[in-house]
């Protein structure tokens, strides 16, 4: 990933913890994300809300504040948002985690129809447990 974004500017969300960080670090970015192994039986209304919140409505946060400064800046870049294996797969016992993974995926790629156009790549990880 190094060489691809040498001489662009890189937004990495979920740079918290785990994978997110390890990049933000790397390449000098932070951010947030959040994941609460529970049974469906378990996850109540505010679990859900607030893993929704930081996953999906904060990864929309910072791209939306981050985009224009990259488009304003004229030299392009890379937005890499920091999704899950459950963004890609399905994973038990994390109902809202993985609804929350699917929908950083989606919106990369809405994200990534979009920005292409200012020469701005979209790209979402999906680091597994393994």
């Amino acid at each position: 990933m190094t060489v691809r974004l040498t001489g662009k500017v890189a937004f990495i969300t979920a740079a918290a913890r785990s994978q997110g960080r390890a990049h933000a670090v790397r390449h000098h970015r932070r951010n947030a994300g959040v994941a609460a192994p529970q049974t469906w039986d378990a996850i109540t209304p505010e679990d859900f809300r607030d893993v929704m919140d930081i996953n999906v409505t904060g990864t929309w946060n910072t791209v939306m504040a981050g985009a224009q400064k990259i488009i304003d800046g004229g030299r392009g870049g890379s937005i890499i948002l920091i999704g899950s294996a459950a963004g890609i797969n399905m994973q038990p016992f994390m109902i809202h985690y993985t609804a929350s993974k699917h929908a950083v995926t989606g919106m990369a790629r809405a994200f990534a129809a979009e920005l292409g156009r200012y020469s701005i790549r979209v790209n979402s990880v999906h680091p597994g447990a393994g």
